[in-house]
């Protein structure tokens, strides 16, 4: 997922962005899961997007 958000053409961002949000949802429902994997990748997670987000080459395909 995370090296697909980092893709440049827009299809493959967007199919990363809709399975990394599906991800959450899950993790989310389930409050011991959600604190370990939080815990453990929620800095990573937030750092790749942010990277995405600020890349010139993403911006136009970065609708999520």
């Amino acid at each position: 997922m995370m090296f697909a958000i980092k893709h440049e053409k827009p299809e493959p961002m967007e199919i990363g962005l809709e399975t990394l949000q599906a991800l959450n949802l899950l993790v989310v429902s389930e409050p011991q899961v959600a604190s370990t994997f939080y815990q453990n990748f929620y800095l990573l997670i937030i750092r790749d997007i942010l990277t995405v987000m600020t890349d010139y080459r993403h911006v136009s395909g970065f609708k999520l």
